[in-house]
């Protein structure tokens, strides 16, 4: 299954087994600029084979400084069972850390285009 994180308008492939690390790092698979953002904000544990996808606030040791909210619910490394499994994630939940949002998306990642027009079916 193709699985993808958009953000302002870019994809990121994150379909493969893995963890991809999300942080202002330039080590991190995908790098965002926003001071409320840790430098290891949250990993993605993708296992392509079981079909599953956990989101882990931190980097494994420390929780990220403001926590990680999905779908409104922050979770962070401190809250004890949420470390250890992880956050699942599913088709369109929305991840937000610092003034910046993500979506997770599964078979298709949504792009705007600023420069196309919506024009609803009748």
């Amino acid at each position: 299954m193709e699985r993808f994180l958009s953000v302002n308008g870019e994809c990121y492939d994150i379909s493969k087994t893995g963890d991809y690390r999300v942080g202002r790092l330039s080590n991190n698979d995908i790098i965002l600029s926003d001071p409320y953002i840790s430098r290891l904000h949250f990993s993605i544990n993708v296992d392509a084979y079981r079909g599953t996808c956990y989101l882990h606030d931190g980097d494994g040791i420390l929780a990220s400084s403001a926590g990680t909210t999905v779908n409104g619910v922050t979770y962070s490394a401190n809250a004890a069972c949420e470390f250890e499994k992880g956050t699942q994630l599913k088709h369109g939940d929305k991840i937000t850390i610092g003034d910046v949002i993500l979506t997770y998306c599964e078979h298709y990642c949504p792009v705007f285009d600023p420069n196309q027009t919506y024009v609803p079916e009748e």
